[in-house]
């Protein structure tokens, strides 16, 4: 096995319940000599570490963790399990070291470079030999610790250690904040939708084709339990609970994260199945651009993007897709420039179909976007896509929340989502309300349907 591989950083998330797993877990800790106080918080980090590293062992990509105190310390408590503490983490991983279960190689920090390298632990033979008759389907995730999120972006100056180049990087920041009504609503509707989400067998049923040519598939060995047919790939979906990220107030974004159908590529998204039965996926067609229209007390019922490119001069960029993404990046970016670089920047860093289209075409493209959609121009390129979201947010609570209560489990990709094909026209209806009810008006709602 190669530990080449760039690592991954800890999931935290990590357990298991599986009796055979949590015998090795009580055998290893009495080896360790952990001691006998606070023995649950000590066991819940060790099953952590070791689910991690069957992950690492399955791969062949280490474990990037931290060995600063300070870490541990740097978000609000609400955010962290209870359990993943400097001294628990330290103590655990100094034993497993010391029993000769990892191998690890210890990080450093380079003041004058500003470079950070967190320490790498890898299993050792002693672990792979373990690990030979485990297979994957004993990992399990634990609910979050935090179902509403507060973040801001930050910028930080990074250097390259081998360079000196000095770079921008945005980081994220966890904001504390005090609970209210509102929070407390928000938190217990994540809340239901997370058990049920856990008592419902989900799964994937994706053609081979599909799976073979996605570059990113290894993705799915953290997220599902494969088994390979002949013609398709069977997915077993290990629960994974969801939360509301906001960003800087309660006002900005709000979208539900880190769930499986978030993390996975599109392309395998026709194939879900919920208890074993077909689904559907219905989502808002051009859900922004039709909302700022009908900010503007305006009932737009065209494909926004098909107009633009179908009427665009230059014949080799008359895609519709070129223009949905030119539109998105113009409701998120802050400017004009800044829009035309983040689109040329998409399609350069897409890993299915890279695509070098010069500066000066794209800004084109825009000019002719912004004339085709003067109406509504003067939202565009203002950075207003946080505040779209967050309505999109509030649309998706109303549905998630109509659905839990009834017992029906409905997976949520923003402003998207996925049900058993006997609730489809129930969903619709119920979408068509939500959009509705936030947005104040009773323009038709355009509703696209994807099945596999």
């Amino acid at each position: 096995m190669s530990i080449e591989k760039k690592p991954k950083f800890i999931k935290w998330y990590k357990k298991s319940s599986n009796a055979e797993i949590k015998a090795f877990v009580d055998t290893v800790y009495d080896e360790l000599e952990l001691g006998t106080l606070k023995v649950s918080a000590k066991k819940e980090v060790l099953i952590t570490i070791l689910m991690n590293l069957l992950e690492s062992a399955k791969t062949g990509k280490g474990i990037w963790y931290s060995r600063n105190s300070n870490w541990y310390n740097k978000h609000p408590v609400r955010y962290g399990y209870y359990f993943r503490t400097y001294y628990f983490v330290r103590k655990v991983a100094d034993a497993l070291l010391e029993k000769g279960y990892i191998k690890q190689v210890k990080g450093f920090w380079d003041m004058k470079l500003n470079f950070r390298d967190p320490t790498k632990m890898h299993p050792s033979q002693k672990l792979l030999d373990y690990y030979k008759n485990v297979d994957l389907s004993v990992i399990e995730n634990r609910l979050p610790p935090e179902e509403i999120q507060l973040r801001e972006t930050t910028i930080v100056i990074v250097k390259n250690k081998r360079t000196g180049e000095e770079t921008e990087r945005e980081v994220d920041v966890m904001l504390d904040y005090q609970d209210n009504s509102n929070t407390e609503a928000m938190r217990a509707i994540v809340k239901e939708w997370n058990a049920l989400r856990y008592k419902t067998l989900i799964t994937i049923d994706a053609p081979i084709e599909v799976y073979q040519q996605d570059k990113s598939r290894e993705r799915l060995e953290y997220y599902c339990n494969l088994e390979m047919e002949q013609d398709h790939v069977h997915l077993f979906v290990r629960p994974k609970g969801g939360y509301r990220v906001f960003r800087e107030t309660f006002e900005k974004f709000g979208r539900y994260s880190a769930t499986t159908e978030t993390l996975l590529k599109k392309q395998y998204r026709p194939y879900f199945k919920i208890n074993n039965a077909p689904t559907v996926e219905l989502d808002f067609q051009a859900m922004h651009i039709r909302m700022l229209y009908n900010m503007e007390n305006l009932d737009y019922q065209d494909d926004p993007y098909a107009i633009a490119a179908t009427s665009y001069e230059d014949v080799k960029y008359r895609e519709r897709g070129l223009f949905k993404g030119l539109g998105l990046m113009s409701i998120n970016a802050k400017t004009e420039d800044g829009t035309v670089r983040a689109l040329r920047d998409d399609l350069l860093e897409d890993e299915d179909n890279p695509r070098d289209i010069p500066h000066g075409d794209i800004a084109k493209m825009l000019d002719h976007w912004l004339v085709v959609h003067e109406p509504i121009s003067k939202y565009l390129c203002t950075n207003i896509g946080l505040s779209l979201m967050y309505k999109d947010s509030q649309i998706a609570e109303k549905v998630i929340k109509h659905f839990t209560d009834r017992g029906i489990m409905i997976l949520c990709i923003h402003d998207s989502f996925i049900i058993d094909r006997v609730h489809e026209a129930e969903l619709k209806t119920v979408m068509s309300a939500a959009y509705q009810n936030i947005i104040k008006n009773e323009f038709n709602v355009k509703i696209d349907r994807k099945v596999a």
